[in-house]
């Protein structure tokens, strides 16, 4: 398989998954015009579009392509079903579509029904994980998103991350300013700050060192901030208020 990272919409990342017979997968299409041109020019057969939720700058670019290529298949969770004829898919279940063969993840809490898509060694999630951060949530939908984190941290740590949005740059230095102790988030993030053109995609393995928000279990980092936690979901929704507050721009990214 193949992998094309598109960014647009200043922050959006699209996907373009292939194969050797020139078959492709999109996943979160925001935009449709490079997409388009991407496929027209390496003259790949587009037959499906993965929708990880319902949010406009992940699926705007939706409805052109289905213009441009009436027969491709559009598959998404029960919160896109009013937007466009898709596919429903089954939870937590494989979703064979052609030669590929995709894990469906339920994760919600950025929103309701959320899902992510792991094809080995791929996981397409969303706004789910970011590079070194993760994505907005409620404070009501924070248990969901921890327990959501927690199903993504089981896969296998070569698995290669591939997020929904570009805030690597601004979720390290947040981490870095949070916790100045943690050498290994501060060489990343100068590591990246003066080469962050080049920012490759991260194994969950590398992620699981430098992104805090997957690490709400650490009793060090809680202590750090010296206030009591009960449990892990709790330094879960401090954190990303924190980040809220640090970075108002993507307050809903």
């Amino acid at each position: 398989m193949f992998l094309k990272k598109i960014l647009c919409l200043e922050d959006n990342y699209i996907y373009i998954l292939y194969n050797i017979y020139n078959k492709c997968i999109i996943i979160d299409p925001g935009v449709s015009s490079p997409v388009i041109k991407f496929i027209n020019k390496n003259k790949l057969q587009p037959i499906a579009i993965l929708l990880t939720h319902k949010h406009i700058d992940h699926i705007q670019g939706t409805y052109q392509l289905k213009n441009a290529f009436p027969n491709i298949n559009i598959f998404g969770s029960s919160e896109i079903k009013n937007l466009f004829n898709i596919i429903p898919v089954n939870l937590n279940q494989k979703l064979n579509i052609d030669s590929f063969t995709f894990r469906v993840i339920f994760t919600p809490g950025h929103t309701k029904s959320h899902i992510c898509y792991f094809i080995n060694p791929y996981l397409f999630c969303g706004d789910v994980i970011f590079y070194g951060g993760c994505g907005n949530f409620l404070k009501k939908n924070t248990i969901s998103m921890y327990h959501s984190i927690t199903k993504l941290l089981t896969l296998p740590d070569q698995t290669i991350l591939c997020p929904g949005h570009e805030y690597s740059y601004q979720n390290l230095f947040f981490a870095h300013k949070m916790f100045p102790f943690e050498k290994i988030i501060k060489k990343k993030w100068y590591k990246l700050k003066n080469n962050i053109q080049n920012y490759s995609l991260n194994t969950l393995e590398e992620e699981k060192k430098i992104n805090i928000f997957l690490r709400s279990n650490s009793i060090t980092l809680q202590k750090s901030v010296k206030k009591n936690f009960c449990y892990a979901w709790e330094f879960l929704w401090f954190l990303r208020e924190e980040k809220n507050k640090f970075n108002i721009k993507n307050l809903w990214s």
